[in-house]
């Protein structure tokens, strides 16, 4: 059955992790460090030769005097149409088709492309997501689903330390629907703020390590991971629409 990866999403302990090939996490690496530098380049024109030296998970150590939130909006961390559909041609892809069936990638905000963006995480907790499941901000926001398909989630380590700086996910969270959160505006944008006492749940690290892929259900809960290492995070996400029926 080619979505049985979607049932032990639905059924098990929420997430699968798996791995693609070198070549693969080379390209996407080399397509988001293109955007990164177009808006360095952008922000920063006396600095751009320095930045065309600077490792992307080096990031953190030339940063200082950045209005990084304004800086990296959602917007210009979004791959282009272009970038999309060199990505929909890779091998994980089809490896992700082959495990789950046949799926489109999601446009929430309604751009004319389907969408597919980047993070850049700075150590510490500046920048670092809190606690919530995607199916949240989607019925927060209406956004628009399609009738017969289940959403799911795909985060790819760019750059990251096993253990030290990805994410956090909570295992079989997706099958309590009683959460305590509540729909509240921060910095000007509404979010699902998450009032468990976090000391009490069963939170551990993703162990992620570049080219690592976790796929996982939309009402996993997870967040981001304070930084325990000299390293900027980088990641790839992307929402699937998969066909329940196939």
């Amino acid at each position: 059955m080619s979505n049985s990866l979607l049932k032990s999403l639905e059924e098990g302990k929420g997430y699968h992790i798996t791995r693609m090939e070198k070549s693969d996490l080379c390209t996407l690496r080399a397509m988001v460090r293109d955007q990164w530098l177009s808006r360095m380049q952008e922000i920063q024109p006396d600095e751009f030769e320095r930045f065309k030296t600077i490792p992307m998970d080096h990031y953190h150590r030339f940063c200082d005097g950045f209005d990084h939130k304004s800086l990296w909006t959602k917007y210009s961390r979004m791959l282009s149409e272009r970038d999309v559909e060199t990505i929909k041609k890779l091998d994980f892809i089809k490896t992700l088709e082959c495990k789950l069936g046949k799926f489109v990638i999601s446009n929430e905000d309604r751009r004319g492309c389907e969408e597919i963006y980047w993070r850049i995480i700075r150590p510490g907790n500046m920048d670092v997501g809190a606690m919530h499941a995607d199916g949240w901000f989607w019925d927060m926001y209406d956004w628009p689903s399609i009738p017969g398909r289940e959403r799911i989630k795909v985060w790819i380590s760019l750059y990251t330390v096993k253990g030290k700086n990805g994410l956090r996910i909570i295992p079989n969270s997706q099958k309590k629907l009683d959460w305590k959160f509540r729909a509240e505006k921060r910095d000007g944008v509404l979010k699902p703020v998450f009032y468990e006492d976090e000391a009490k749940l069963d939170i551990i690290p993703a162990p992620l390590e570049p080219g690592d892929i976790i796929v996982f259900h939309d009402l996993l809960v997870h967040g981001g991971m304070v930084s325990t290492v000299d390293r900027t995070r980088v990641s790839l996400e992307m929402t699937l629409f998969i066909d329940k029926t196939e």
